[in-house]
């Protein structure tokens, strides 16, 4: 169904204290390690009750934690000590290099004690030829993402993205079979047909048709995708939340395309003019309201 939505610090010092500091705390985990650490062999101990951040490319925790954006590692775990239910796999766009991202994009996702795998196609192929990191073709990504799930004892798979990472949530969702898919803006279809079918002449074609013409090169016909194809083929009982601006033509498009499927349920925002639905920041914006509600509900 398709809806409309409205949708310098200072510190003061603490006095010094006599008292006798307990001592730290040499591991602090509340589940077994031993299934992760047989999938990810270098994931090291947890030293504190935060998130850990391990780039699985370099293989090592990360010491802040968000990677910058100029980094370019293809994918970032984040795993809290106390065991959760849930796995989210968040899709990268392809409009900025690293698997970091800012926090403020997703509001409390990174804080709601969840685990996170954050990945980046650096291939720039809206995920249809798989994260390189895993091997070539998106079977060996399917694989790792369905191992990991296993390895922290996760009962619910949750993917998420925007723009090329929503194409990536949805098809992988799919694929999956995740509980729970959210995109923005999603990218439904990259295959020659959805494209020779409609007006290449719109206002907005030009940015489409050039990187259209790049992926006709890239891509294999084997490896292009339509959404509304993977989600009718598969059957899939996933519950799909797709928000879209209908200001852009090809946005519009892409959203329309999902129509009728019984499994999604589709958000038009007619009055966002831009591709990109997260250029707003706090607890208030669509994103952060979406995932509070819908995808960690």
């Amino acid at each position: 169904m398709t809806t409309d939505t409205p949708l310098g610090k200072s510190k003061d010092k603490k006095p010094k204290s006599d008292a006798v500091k307990a001592p730290k705390t040499e591991r602090v985990q509340s589940f077994d390690l031993g299934p992760l650490k047989a999938l990810i062999p270098e994931f090291p101990e947890f030293r504190s009750e935060r998130a850990m951040a391990f780039d699985l490319e370099r293989k090592e925790a990360l010491n802040r934690e968000m990677m910058a954006d100029d980094e370019l590692a293809q994918a970032v775990l984040y795993v809290w000590p106390k065991a959760s239910d849930t796995l989210v796999v968040l899709f990268r766009g392809i409009g900025r290099k690293g698997a970091g991202l800012p926090k403020r994009r997703w509001g409390n996702l990174f804080q709601s004690g969840v685990n996170v795998l954050v990945l980046n196609d650096n291939s720039r192929c809206f995920y249809g030829r798989g994260v390189e990191l895993f091997g070539t073709g998106v079977d060996p990504t399917l694989e790792f993402i369905r191992k990991l799930q296993q390895a922290l004892g996760c009962t619910k798979l949750l993917t998420l993205g925007s723009s090329a990472g929503g194409s990536g949530a949805l098809s992988y969702g799919v694929k999956l079979g995740a509980d729970k898919i959210l995109a923005f803006s999603p990218v439904t279809a990259v295959k020659a047909s959805f494209y020779e079918s409609r007006d290449l002449k719109a206002p907005d074609s030009e940015r489409v048709v050039k990187r259209w013409r790049r992926l006709e090169r890239l891509m294999k016909p084997a490896d292009q995708f339509d959404c509304r194809e993977v989600i009718q083929a598969s059957g899939t009982k996933s519950r799909i939340r797709v928000h879209y601006p209908t200001g852009l033509y090809w946005d519009r498009m892409w959203g329309e395309n999902l129509q009728g499927l019984p499994q999604v349920e589709l958000f038009a925002h007619d009055d966002v003019a831009e591709h990109s639905l997260l250029n707003e920041a706090g607890e208030q914006s669509i994103a952060a309201a979406e995932i509070e509600s819908f995808l960690l509900a």
